[in-house]
């Protein structure tokens, strides 16, 4: 891989894949009527904030390095909602790794085949469960949501 794509990834396929990631959380969540929603993107200090479609959006400094997405609304989720809004996300991720392959067999560029890379790794490694620092994977909200009965 040379230095290019390298850059590629960092500075474009990572952000986007990871706001299609955390835009299928916020869908997810908008069909279970999800009514407070903020997507934030990066880590570091708010660099900016702003609101669409009811939908606040938060762009910190290192805006290529994670993302989150919150929801909520005035009843909890049920179990089924949380595995819903938790699956969403790398749900599209998968779906767009699909869309990028087909592109890629038309188009043979290097960057549509790094967008069907990453998110495949980034749908697959999200549905691993795990808790780090007590940030929960979406496999870690799933797997919590089988085995408990709220």
């Amino acid at each position: 891989m040379d230095i290019t794509l390298i850059i590629l990834l960092i500075v474009i396929v990572a952000p986007i894949s990871v706001w299609i990631h955390e835009m299928g959380h916020l869908i997810g969540a908008k069909t279970v009527n999800a009514n407070q929603l903020t997507l934030t993107l990066g880590i570091g200090k708010d660099r900016f904030t702003f609101k669409v479609k009811g939908i606040t959006i938060i762009m910190r400094t290192i805006f290529f390095i994670s993302g989150s997405t919150m929801t909520s609304r005035d009843r909890n989720f049920n179990r089924l909602e949380r595995i819903w809004i938790s699956i969403f996300g790398p749900l599209f991720n998968v779906l767009f790794a699909n869309i990028c392959i087909i592109i890629y067999m038309k188009y043979s560029y290097n960057i549509i085949l790094l967008f069907f890379l990453f998110n495949i790794w980034l749908g697959i490694v999200n549905l691993i469960p795990y808790k780090i620092k007590g940030k929960c994977s979406d496999g870690y909200i799933i797997l919590a949501s089988l085995v408990t009965r709220k």
